[in-house]
């Protein structure tokens, strides 16, 4: 029977693109279709469950109300924007893959077929699988944005009852957008790989592309529109990681083994994030399961994330040692987890209001204001130096894993170690939603009427929910890195093919030639993508700053307003609103075009090794700043709740004021810049992949031509640094 259904699976009507995979690996991949569809029928049923029940009272109803208008504008202006833009770059994907010469694994997959006839194929899939790409994305976003504000009223309500059913309540509904997530990725990428085969890395990158589109507006527009900025895209990052990271070891796999017709570098990490999917599932399904006297949150969010970590580790070395019959990837997967176990724990101990750092922090407030924001940039810095070490002894472990192998097989294990960490997705995702459930609940007691036992549990999960979303960030900034380095490594295996087809010898493709830092165009092209990263960091700290402190304003006025008035103001409001994120889509687009712009300078003029440097330091520039700002952030928001906790009352009014300052210096940080970056970053590598190819085949010598295009684009990023400078008045906006 085993065999016949493992025949039937692998025909080639139902796995056109799998003809050649084996009986096992044919009835996998179609148990992976199952699960992804049944992790997404058990999510609607988790949003059923905790939507059914209306308990909220009615002043929290009237602040959702004021909450959930915002949120709708946001949306709405959202997809005004975005929807024109899908239809252009639909055409030039296609139009991409048109230009771009084929691998030779995409013509073996469509054998018979002339290469014109296969790139209408693989161009029409990948137009396909960008929509697919982006209208997940939007249904993540919009899910992620809808469970937010709908489980930040049941929990209130939940919090009536005890600390476990109000924690496993905030956890299940921040995990049902990661199921979704997850769900919707493992369902795409399975899809595509069914169909196309080894032709399935281009198909996968208009997938990718989609994913960062819609990642790039909800992120970047939602991170200058702080006040949204929480309850949209939550997941959105991490998704984008992941599907990054799929793509990278789906190039690197196939030329791994094309050789030898092997399918298995390529399902084995698909098989991995369904092993994931599971694991995770079950870890979410533990969080508040057990009676919590010590209300202590985090506690029982670290025992779900364990129990996931030991389930997955366990499943995916059975497989590795029956299905790979090689240990490498596995364990580089199993440095992956462990990694990710060890950035949770460092970020814990600094952020988490229990611990010496926070306290110290908030200690120093009795100084003033200077002590306090310097106490924050130290630690700041202190937890960036822990966290970079932790990562460079990651990647030296898979290094050692890796030894005496080729770059691409080194690369691959790196893909490997970013799939390990994020085959937690769900758990992350669950953690960042439950603290932006969690969060302002000691802002909502001013106008809400909670009892003393309810504010007491909200207020341990208000502050328990900033630490969650600090360990959030640090999954999602660390990962981010090990995925822009994979990625640079598809980048150099699709470079090599691009290469050895236009008549370059086999020791001369950069596969092998590397990006050698020795070359002063390579060292010069690395200190161009750190100084565009400081140059993005510094606008774009200065938008949110800015668009937050607006915000504010305007958030503040409905509730100083008479009801009889609230109506007309709600126009005022709303007209206002929509004026900001016009305003927030232009930043972004002039941030886009300053990134993306100047890796087109630096290929034109410098060369493809110097573009690899380019995009080298931009990666490792980005990771320091934006683990920097986001622990600062953190920890004097974190300060702030220690105040709310009651410790250091005898410093009286100095101290709160003091304590006050930080959180607003905090917040520009912790909200919307780190995302603003860690998008950005992600983006910049992945852009890189796409042009890459094109400045090998047609820009690899200067000519006047691409002396007229460098100009063009230093004239436009010039411009756009102008513009992001520009001070924003309430007068643009009114």
């Amino acid at each position: 029977m085993y065999q016949v259904i493992g025949t039937y699976l692998k025909g080639s009507v139902i796995m056109p693109g799998l003809k050649a995979a084996s009986i096992f690996e044919a009835i996998s991949i179609w148990c992976i279709l199952i699960i992804a569809v049944l992790a997404l029928v058990y999510a609607l049923m988790l949003y059923y469950s905790i939507t059914k029940n209306d308990k909220e009272n009615e002043k929290l109803r009237d602040l959702n109300n004021n909450i959930k208008l915002s949120t709708n504008i946001y949306w709405y202006n959202q997809l005004k924007v975005i929807l024109p833009i899908m239809i252009f770059i639909m055409l030039l994907l296609f139009v991409y893959v048109v230009v771009v010469p084929l691998p030779k694994e995409a013509l073996d997959r469509f054998k018979g077929f002339t290469e014109d006839q296969v790139k209408v194929f693989v161009g029409v899939g990948s137009v396909i699988a960008f929509i697919v790409g982006s209208l997940f994305s939007i249904m993540i976003s919009q899910f992620g944005m809808s469970i937010a504000i709908r489980g930040k009223l049941r929990v209130v309500a939940a919090a009536n009852t005890g600390f476990s059913a109000a924690l496993k309540l905030a956890y299940r509904s921040g995990a049902i957008t990661g199921i979704i997530g997850d769900g919707l990725g493992l369902l795409g990428g399975a899809l595509i790989l069914i169909m196309f085969g080894k032709a399935a890395p281009h198909v996968f990158l208009g997938f990718g592309l989609g994913v960062t589109l819609i990642a790039i507006f909800m992120r970047v527009g939602g991170g200058i529109y702080p006040k949204t900025a929480d309850y949209t895209a939550v997941a959105l990052d991490v998704f984008q990681s992941y599907e990054i990271t799929i793509l990278s070891t789906l190039v690197l796999g196939i030329a791994l083994g094309s050789i030898a017709n092997d399918y298995k570098f390529i399902i084995f990490p698909i098989i991995l994030r369904c092993v994931g999917i599971v694991s995770s599932m079950i870890g979410t399904y533990i969080v508040g399961r057990k009676n919590n006297r010590e209300l202590n949150a985090m506690r029982s969010i670290g025992y779900g994330f364990y129990v996931s970590a030991v389930i997955s580790l366990t499943i995916s070395f059975i497989i590795s040692y029956f299905y790979m019959h090689q240990w490498a990837p596995a364990l580089s997967m199993a440095v992956g987890i462990i990694l990710a176990a060890v950035l949770n724990k460092v970020t814990k101990y600094f952020i988490d209001i229990r611990n010496k750092p926070t306290n110290d922090i908030a200690r120093t407030s009795q100084k003033g204001e200077h002590a306090l924001i310097l106490g924050g940039i130290i630690s700041g810095f202190e937890v960036s130096a822990w966290k970079v070490l932790t990562m460079t002894l990651a990647l030296l472990a898979v290094g050692a894993i890796c030894w005496d192998q080729s770059v691409i097989y080194l690369f691959y294990c790196i893909s490997m170690m970013g799939v390990g960490m994020l085959m937690f997705t769900i758990n992350n995702m669950a953690m960042y939603s439950f603290g932006t459930i969690c969060c302002d609940y000691d802002g909502m007691k001013e106008v809400c009427d909670f009892d003393e036992n309810c504010r007491r549990v909200l207020h341990r999960l208000d502050a328990a929910g900033n630490t969650s979303r600090a360990v959030a960030k640090t999954s999602s900034v660390e990962s981010a890195v090990i995925a822009s380095i994979a990625l640079f490594g598809a980048l150099l295996t699709i470079v090599s093919e691009i290469q050895l087809q236009l008549g370059f010898g086999k020791t001369d493709v950069i596969s092998q030639t590397g990006v050698r830092i020795s070359n002063p165009k390579v060292f010069t092209a690395a200190l161009i993508g750190i100084s565009v990263i400081l140059l993005l960091t510094s606008l774009v700290v200065r938008m949110v700053n800015r668009a937050l402190a607006m915000m504010w304003r305007e958030l503040a006025k409905p509730f100083c307003i008479p009801t009889l008035v609230k109506k007309v103001y709600r126009d005022i409001y709303e007209r206002r609103i929509d004026n900001y994120m016009l305003w927030a889509h232009k930043q972004m687009a002039a941030l886009a075009l300053i990134a993306m712009l100047s890796m087109v300078v630096v290929g034109v003029t410098l060369g493809i090794e110097p573009l690899g440097g380019f995009i080298i330091g931009g990666i490792f520039s980005a990771q320091l700043l934006i683990t920097f700002i986001s622990s600062s952030g953190s920890q004097w928001y974190s300060a702030k709740k220690t105040m709310e906790y009651g410790l250091y009352e005898e410093s009286g009014l100095q101290t709160n004021n003091t304590l006050l300052v930080a959180d607003k210096v905090g917040n520009p940080l912790r909200k919307g810049s780190w995302s603003t970056l860690n998008t950005m970053n992600k983006s910049i590598s992945f852009m890189g992949l796409l042009i890459a190819p094109l400045l090998v085949k047609y820009c690899s010598i200067i000519t006047m031509g691409t002396i007229i295009l460098s100009c063009i684009c230093i004239v436009i990023i010039i411009a756009a640094i102008v513009y992001c400078k520009k001070q924003l008045n309430i007068d643009e906006v009114g």
